[in-house]
């Protein structure tokens, strides 16, 4: 008889079972990265100055879509080719956030963009 008291009182009723569950759930999403997040990343054109960003969206750990955004502002002579440098990367989802950039937007570290001029040894 002993015995059988001690079990009874060592069982779970279900309702409890269900809320530590939950616990655990919850306890585990935020342990973990989210199934589902964007990231995002920031260009820089040194020779014309424009901007562009590489925006992936994430599904269940796949990458599911990738969009481009430019922001072309200033002219782009004919023929150029674009000469790409990141300055700023980021991660956006339900259970955390950052953001990542070097000290300016272009290579030469400054935030606002100058034509360069050609030196004495070009």
């Amino acid at each position: 008889m002993g015995i059988m008291l001690r079990l009874s009182r060592l069982r779970i009723r279900a309702l409890e079972f269900a809320v530590i569950a939950a616990i655990a759930i919850i306890a585990g999403s935020l342990l973990f990265q989210w199934p589902h997040w964007t990231e995002y990343v920031a260009h820089s054109c040194d020779a014309c100055g424009n901007r562009r960003a590489i925006i992936r969206q994430f599904r269940w750990y796949r990458q599911t879509a990738e969009t481009e955004r430019w922001d072309t502002r200033l002219p782009v002579p004919p023929g150029h080719v674009h000469d790409w440098w990141q300055f700023g990367a980021g991660k956006i989802s339900p259970t955390e956030k950052f953001a990542l950039s070097s000290g300016g937007r272009y290579r030469d570290g400054s935030l606002t963009w100058s034509p360069r001029r050609p030196s004495a040894d070009e």
